[in-house]
């Protein structure tokens, strides 16, 4: 438990930092908040379709650091502090993000639910990587 609210308190103080520095922008956070939407989207839509289809180089590893990072900042957290930010940002309590796209299979992003598919995806980009890296070494190998 007291990890737990250790790393609550820690959340907290990085979401009030980023808030400060964001509230510096003189935009209203309706339109800030749909900013660092698109931008946290968009940046891992890339970074997972880089690392699907992407040639294996430095640009490869470093995605898979950002991935890595990414990863185990929610594991940390237990949740996602961008996604916590988004929330406050376009004041909307319920807001799940990504998992949003769980009501189009008609599954509610409950907490269990967000849960599941989160590691549910982690455990499936991890095999594609990990496959991707072995199956390049065979084809190598009998080539």
């Amino acid at each position: 438990m007291f990890y737990y609210e250790s790393r609550r308190k820690q959340l907290q103080y990085l979401l009030s930092q980023m808030l400060e520095y964001l509230n510096k922008i003189p935009l209203e956070s309706e339109t800030i908040g749909f900013f660092i939407i698109l931008i946290h989207y968009f940046s891992m839509t890339f970074i997972v379709c880089y690392l699907l289809f992407g040639p294996t180089n430095k640009y490869y590893l470093l995605s898979i650091s950002i991935l890595l990072f990414s990863l185990f900042i929610n594991i940390y957290f237990h949740c996602c502090p961008i996604l916590k930010l988004e929330r406050i940002l376009i004041k909307e309590p319920k807001w799940a993000g990504f998992y949003e796209l769980l009501k189009f299979i008609y599954i509610e992003p409950s907490s269990t639910n967000i849960k599941i598919t989160f590691w549910l995806s982690a455990f499936l980009l991890v095999n594609i990587i990990v496959f991707k890296k072995v199956f390049k070494k065979l084809l190598s190998i009998y080539l």
